[in-house]
């Protein structure tokens, strides 16, 4: 679960690097960041436990003020174990 909480740290970390730059004003909320994992199928075991630790990661970032002072909202989405779901989650 730690690794889980790592790997949500570093992928906010990547997509706060790529935020408009300071003198730009956004009128976002909030930072979207949809969460596509395996709820169900032959991955839900694994899944369940990386979709506690990216929850548990989320609430402790915005617990501290969020992402540049947005709130994380983080969506879940099951892939059901299929990559095709998985593929057209994404895009």
């Amino acid at each position: 679960m730690l690794r889980s909480a790592i790997t949500l740290s570093a992928v906010v970390a990547a997509f706060a690097g790529l935020t408009a730059p300071a003198s730009a004003q956004s009128t976002a909320t909030s930072v979207y960041m949809p969460a596509i994992v395996e709820l169900s199928g032959g991955g839900a075991v694994s899944g369940t436990n990386y979709r506690d630790g990216m929850i548990l990661a989320m609430e402790e970032i915005n617990a501290k003020g969020g992402i540049l002072g947005k709130k994380i909202d983080m969506p879940l989405l099951d892939s059901q174990s299929e990559a095709g779901i998985a593929r057209s989650q994404v895009q």
